[in-house]
């Protein structure tokens, strides 16, 4: 009786591991892990992150534009310049949600080889 309790549980745990395995971070595409890091804690953070990278995307497009269009060495520069920083912050906004995805799925995985 009591080895048919414990064959059991096995079974259990083995079909849950099983299932682990095929559900892992590693088999997920760019997307599936993206959208993944919405269904933390800190959910509000990642949205606002997207709202600023969005905008210094924009911010970017219209200084290049900008850029593009000035007739003085003056105008040059400084729309160079504040294309070059808006840049510099979508590189650094995508760098960070990038560690932030590759964080979250280390975190799932360590969880699921707690089991």
């Amino acid at each position: 009786m009591v080895e048919n309790e414990n064959d059991e549980f096995e079974e259990k745990v083995l079909s849950r591991i099983k299932a682990d395995i095929n559900q892992s971070e590693l088999d997920k595409d760019t997307g599936a892990r993206l959208f993944s890091i919405f269904a933390t804690k800190s959910w509000k953070i990642y949205i606002f992150t997207f709202v600023i990278l969005f905008a210094m995307t924009a911010v970017f497009i219209w200084t290049t534009i900008e850029f593009y269009n000035a007739e003085t060495a003056e105008d040059l520069f400084f729309w160079g310049l504040h294309a070059l920083i808006s840049l510099f912050f979508c590189a650094f906004g995508e760098i960070w949600i990038w560690l932030e995805m590759n964080r979250v799925s280390v975190l799932r995985d360590l969880n699921r080889l707690s089991l």
